[in-house]
């Protein structure tokens, strides 16, 4: 098992949303609008700084974990501009235990 764990633009809620769906992930769960700085710059929800982000936690077997990996960055992919250089990160750490 492993803990995967994405870091979301809010613009691409709904994408990942819709992938999580499509690989009937039945259980996950969001933090939203969470604040931070990295690479694209501050996420404050703001004026100065707009703009949130979200996190999405879920348990995968693993051997489900590459196609929901694949389809989330194709989702970065083709959501990559300017205003929104990386807006999917994600993170996927080994699952000692789960109950």
């Amino acid at each position: 098992m492993k803990l995967l764990m994405i870091i979301l633009d809010e613009t691409v809620r709904d994408e990942v949303e819709a992938t999580l769906d499509k690989h009937e992930v039945n259980g996950y769960t969001e933090i939203p609008m969470a604040f931070g700085e990295g690479k694209s710059g501050k996420k404050l929800a703001s004026r100065l700084h707009p703009g949130a982000n979200s996190i999405v936690f879920s348990i995968i077997d693993d051997d489900r974990l590459d196609p929901i990996k694949a389809d989330l960055m194709q989702t970065c992919a083709a959501k990559t501009d300017e205003n929104c250089p990386k807006p999917i990160h994600i993170a996927v750490l080994k699952v000692e235990e789960f109950f």
